[in-house]
């Protein structure tokens, strides 16, 4: 239904990435996903790292993918049994932007348990 994408290091200046960071980072794109009141999917994350981190012993970590995307997904099939259709908001992160949807995120949005994460909605 609707995607949306930002630069995830947008305005850090001279600063390098560390896992207190990286963990804030996620969390508002978690929950700016709507995570209080729509259900929200964190994939990808391990395995979309770039792999040009900075050394452990400096503190830092391994920078997260350049672009963030948040999607909003609805299916005519509901969830469990109420509403006329089910929707679920993923979050993931990828090298450059979107579209195309990075294949590591296609494959791990098609393993989710819609039944289990989506919620059901009425028009």
């Amino acid at each position: 239904m609707e995607i949306d994408q930002w630069l995830v290091y947008e305005g850090l200046f001279n600063q390098e990435p560390t896992v207190q960071l990286n963990q804030q980072l996620v969390a508002a794109a978690v929950e700016g996903a709507g995570g209080r009141h729509r259900p929200v999917a964190l994939v990808g994350i391990a395995g979309e790292r770039s792999g040009s981190g900075f050394p452990e012993t400096s503190g830092t970590a391994e920078p997260l993918p350049k672009i963030g995307v948040r999607a909003r997904f609805i299916s005519q099939r509901v969830a469990r049994v109420e509403g006329e259709f089910s929707e679920l908001t993923v979050v993931w992160f990828q090298e450059a932007w979107a579209l195309p949807i990075a294949p590591s995120a296609v494959e791990a949005i098609a393993r989710l348990d819609w039944d289990a994460l989506a919620r059901d909605m009425t028009w």
